[in-house]
């Protein structure tokens, strides 16, 4: 399941000065996700569903990620099972990373799906 970070991620996508300052460690996801909380709320909300937010969050991303690749099923998998597999301190933002990953270049449909 998408988390609150996960979605921050693709609302950030438009803003360079913000992938920057991520980039930098400036600030992290879990910053920026408790100030955008109400809106990705409202758009949950408004929707229903999150698979159909991170849908509509990649349809209005106007700006491509610099190392944007196409998404295969071998780097699906291969993400989704390193999951499972981190445990132990810090793997929560390594976890927020590999599903980032996934949905930075993911097309909409494909975003839908990952995030369920």
């Amino acid at each position: 399941m998408v988390t609150i970070a996960h979605l921050t991620e693709k609302l950030v996508s438009e803003k360079p000065f913000l992938q920057d300052a991520l980039y930098r460690r400036l600030i992290n996801y879990q910053s920026l996700a408790e100030n955008l909380k109400p809106e990705i709320e409202r758009e949950l909300n408004k929707l229903g569903d999150l698979g159909d937010v991170a849908e509509e969050l990649i349809k209005g991303k106007s700006q491509k990620t610099l190392f944007s690749k196409t998404l295969t099923i071998k780097k699906v998998a291969e993400n989704l099972r390193k999951l499972s597999s981190l445990e132990g301190s810090g793997s929560v933002d390594r976890k927020v990373g590999l599903v980032a990953e996934l949905l930075s270049n993911a097309k909409p449909g494909e975003a839908k799906y990952i995030s369920r």
